[in-house]
């Protein structure tokens, strides 16, 4: 009984954890899913994010414990003491970046097969029509986000500006 008792506090406390956290032992720039949106997002709309760890650095100094000991005709009697100490401090802040993607509901495979047709008529996408955001297709959408210098943190995924770049998504006009 008593080796049982961790393993349910463990099980207790996963089933409490908020399924809108990410990952935290992601790689730097990694794209990683979210399920959330930015304060300021539009109702309807999907976003994923992706999280840049604080860059940390280890600085070291040498501080004066001791000043040196001089004699009154200028000689040094003894030499200042140092110590060594250490701290960190953060390089670059944590940062979020967030961009607009299309909802599960619109990636149907319709509107798929549309994406793997605008990316074969820009010279992108050579396979077979699909319906799916499979690798060949991510590779090709990749390809085309560098071309067009489309800055998504999750290169190959379907972002909102990359759909409108290929004329597939509404783009609203300012009032």
């Amino acid at each position: 009984m008593r080796s049982i008792l961790p393993f349910a506090a463990i099980l207790a406390l996963t089933a409490c954890a908020d399924p809108n956290l990410v990952a935290r032992n992601a790689p730097p720039g990694e794209f990683v899913p979210g399920r959330t949106a930015p304060e300021d997002a539009a109702p309807g709309t999907c976003w994923d994010k992706t999280e840049t760890p604080a860059v940390i650095q280890t600085v070291t100094e040498d501080v004066l414990v001791q000043p040196a000991q001089i004699s009154d005709t200028g000689t040094i009697q003894s030499p200042p003491v140092y110590r060594s100490e250490s701290r960190q401090q953060i390089v670059q802040e944590r940062h979020i970046t967030w961009f607009q993607t299309l909802c599960p509901a619109d990636l149907t495979p319709e509107f798929m097969t549309s994406v793997q047709r605008a990316l074969q008529i820009r010279g992108y996408y050579a396979g077979p029509e699909t319906g799916q955001l499979d690798p060949a297709t991510r590779d090709a959408l990749s390809r085309f986000q560098a071309q067009e210098e489309i800055h998504i943190p999750d290169p190959g995924s379907l972002s909102v500006e990359t759909a409108q770049r290929m004329g597939l998504w509404v783009v609203e006009r300012p009032t």
